[in-house]
């Protein structure tokens, strides 16, 4: 019975420290400590070019469309890195009629340049 109490015990401190723990991993984790992501400048990569279209992975839930720049086209290819600014991470709109919002699964954002050896080329 004591060893019994005392492995209660030790179970319920284990549960409490877990949960701080996480609530302060969850805190201080970069993710919350971007604060709000509208307006910010990430990096993204190319993984598919369809006519004028660049279709841009910046690892979140949703990738961009991007429209080719008519300067340096040529360059923007499959794979290249290019930095972006995020204007809305999810477009979604209310259809007329409609009580819920509709998204069309791509994010807002704005093509700034190519990326090479980590320098910005227009």
């Amino acid at each position: 019975m004591h060893i019994e109490h005392i492995s209660k015990k030790v179970i319920n401190k284990q549960e409490n420290t877990n949960n701080t723990y996480f609530a302060s991993l969850l805190r201080f984790s970069k993710f919350i400590q971007l604060g709000n992501i509208e307006e910010k400048i990430v990096t993204g990569k190319i993984f598919q070019v369809v006519n004028n279209d660049l279709y841009i992975d910046f690892g979140w839930k949703f990738y961009c469309v991007c429209s080719n720049p008519m300067q340096n086209n040529s360059k923007f290819v499959r794979g290249a890195t290019v930095y972006l600014q995020i204007k809305d991470l999810e477009i979604s709109t209310r259809f007329l009629g409609s009580d819920v919002d509709t998204t069309i699964l791509e994010s807002d954002c704005i093509l700034l340049g190519l990326i090479k050896e980590n320098k910005l080329i227009i």
